[in-house]
């Protein structure tokens, strides 16, 4: 089993992962020169304070530049919200409260996933001399790490 867990980190899972990247690096939407040199094009523009058109949806953006102190304010503290979050915020008349619910609830879950596993490898730390059971420990171990 160690032996197994072995060839799934140093070989399967990398392999999968190099797989994957292929996969996005795919469906990439800069695909053509032409969207590149736009894309500088665009940057140009906006230092510029102008609006530049988005080289994959065709719409008109506007300069960063050209908006208001406040704007600008209100813009960069809006900047660490994920997109549906500044969508649940906007649908509820700008109340980030509706954002506390679901924070808690990953961080209760989180808090208990990871008592459980570390509960889990003190009590099956005695299995690590054990052939057959030996993965319990080592795999209670990284269920805590991924749920940190």
């Amino acid at each position: 089993t160690v032996r197994l867990a072995i060839q799934l980190i140093f070989a399967f899972f990398p392999t999968l992962s190099n797989l994957i990247s292929f996969a996005v690096k795919t469906k990439y939407p800069f695909v053509r020169r032409q969207q590149i040199e736009m894309v500088s094009a665009g940057i140009e523009l906006h230092a510029r304070g102008f609006p530049a058109e988005d080289p994959i949806t065709g719409e008109i953006v506007n300069s960063p530049q050209g908006f208001t102190d406040e704007e600008k304010k209100l813009g960069s503290e809006f900047d660490y919200f994920w997109a549906s979050e500044k969508r649940e915020i906007m649908i509820n008349d700008g109340n980030v409260g509706v954002l506390v619910t679901p924070l808690l609830t990953t961080l209760v879950t989180t808090s208990i996933v990871s008592a459980v596993a570390i509960y889990g490898v003190a009590k099956t730390f005695y299995l690590l001399d054990d052939v057959a059971l030996s993965w319990v420990p080592s795999f209670l171990q990284i269920v805590c790490g991924l749920s940190v």
